[in-house]
């Protein structure tokens, strides 16, 4: 979903661009491969979900994964130090945004949420 208008957020542009880096890794590296990508405006906030199908919607631990060191499956441990959305969560709270995981179904969704300028 593309917003009606533009919309704003004051961010350090080089720091969303690590987080989206990093989730972007995630999904793809961890999940069915294509991504979705949609932006739309909640209450005053701009809030951008990153989704993608996943094969078993218990093995993600949406509790956990923004831990530092989390590895959820085997897979991880040859390609990953589970840094990633952990360091993602913290640029996150520097620009007084958001960043959380949920599963719907068999779809896996990284919100971020940024206060609108």
């Amino acid at each position: 979903m593309e917003p009606e208008a533009p919309m704003y957020a004051f961010v350090n542009d080089v720091a969303l661009r690590r987080v989206f880096q990093n989730i972007l890794k995630n999904v793809i590296e961890h999940g069915e491969k294509a991504v979705g990508i949609s932006m739309e405006q909640k209450d005053k906030k701009i809030e951008i979900t990153f989704y993608n199908n996943i094969l078993s919607a218990t093995k993600i631990d949406t509790d956990k994964i923004f831990e530092r060191f989390y590895k959820n499956d085997g897979a991880r441990t040859s390609s990953s130090t589970g840094l990633g959305l952990s360091i993602s969560k913290e640029l996150m709270n520097r620009m007084n945004g958001d960043i959380f995981a949920v599963v719907d179904n068999n779809i896996f969704k990284i919100v971020v949420k940024l206060e609108i300028y």
